[in-house]
């Protein structure tokens, strides 16, 4: 009768191997693995693992004191400020990146 492992449970036998000492072979003898399973399950894991998903977090800039000159953009999203002394190409990255 052979001994079905779940996806979870290769990952974490993948995470295991890679968190120790020992080479995959020798993993692969001591926990009695095949070895091309051992493989197939670790590029599965790789594909799996390779895309990360973004949070997209609302936070508020601080205040720019009132004494020193701002630029002021008015767009459908909101209102941008910019300290005076931004650089222009900033002010132009962040006009190109609203448009797309």
């Amino acid at each position: 009768m052979t001994n079905r492992k779940t996806p979870e449970q290769w990952q974490a036998l993948v995470r295991q191997q890679s968190e120790s000492e020992l080479t995959v072979t020798a993993f692969c003898r001591k926990y009695k693995l095949a070895i091309s399973c051992f493989y197939t399950h670790k590029k599965k894991s790789k594909q799996q693992s390779s895309f990360t998903q973004a949070v997209v977090t609302t936070a508020s800039a601080p205040p720019i004191p009132a004494q020193q000159p701002v630029i002021k953009l008015e767009t459908k999203i909101g209102d941008l400020i910019f300290p005076a002394q931004i650089p222009p190409q900033i002010i132009i990255d962040v006009i190109k990146g609203l448009q797309s």
